[in-house]
């Protein structure tokens, strides 16, 4: 974790409901507007992938 993002490493991905899981690294970059979300599957894939998605986070303070 630094100042403004998280790192993430050995990420895995699961959808409900379909078998197997996808693996990568990433961050997630808090901006004054939504947040960047960067995703780096290529090594599991071998070429860049085309996703798309939302996330939604929620907690309390």
């Amino acid at each position: 974790m630094t100042e403004h993002a998280f790192l993430f490493r050995d990420l895995r991905l699961e959808r409900p409901g379909v078998r197997g899981t996808l693996g990568g690294t990433g961050s997630l970059t808090l901006t004054a507007g939504a947040p960047l979300i960067v995703l780096d599957l290529n090594e599991f894939l071998h070429r860049p992938p085309c996703l798309s998605g939302t996330l939604s986070f929620s907690g309390t303070s």
